[in-house]
């Protein structure tokens, strides 16, 4: 019965806290590129190198304030840690970063993005990477790595990271 907790418990955090893609949204705004589409954020892209996520806030910048950066910043850390997982571990969380980064990628191409909509696009993209990768199996062998690597997120009040 824990065990089933624990999965409904961590999977509803993964999607309603939004810890991937953490940034203060403005809401009210369609947001036209601020930066061109460019071959070495693409090369990020294709290279899963957190940089990317630097491309993607330069070019739709619906964040502000002391969120900007978070992205990079959580990409970084789950880096780090990842290397503390078993060998299933690793390909797990490899998998999940190649799906986040693909989808992100579709954002940034785009010519345009409804800072009203990232909200719902980031968390659809989240649950469809932890869905398609077997997060219930091989996430609850790895829940102590995970619960370090996102233990900010989930213990910290949304309203930090989003506008309510």
């Amino acid at each position: 019965m824990w065990k089933l907790f624990s999965i409904i418990l961590l999977q509803w955090a993964l999607t309603s806290q939004g810890f991937y893609f953490r940034t203060e949204l403005d809401w009210e705004a369609e947001e036209k590129p601020q930066a061109d589409v460019t071959k070495e954020c693409l090369q990020y892209s294709k290279d899963l190198d957190c940089r990317f996520y630097e491309c993607l806030e330069e070019r739709f910048p619906c964040g502000h304030g002391v969120q900007k950066g978070q992205s990079r910043a959580h990409c970084v850390k789950i880096n780090e840690r990842a290397n503390k997982l078993t060998e299933v571990g690793k390909i797990w969380i490899n998998s999940i970063t190649k799906c986040f980064v693909k989808e992100a990628t579709k954002i940034y191409q785009r010519p345009s993005i409804d800072c009203k909509e990232a909200n719902k696009i980031v968390l659809d993209i989240q649950q469809k990477c932890y869905t398609d990768n077997d997060f219930c199996n091989v996430g609850w062998k790895h829940r102590n790595d995970l619960w370090r690597i996102f233990s900010k997120p989930i213990t910290t009040a949304k309203t930090q990271y989003y506008k309510m």
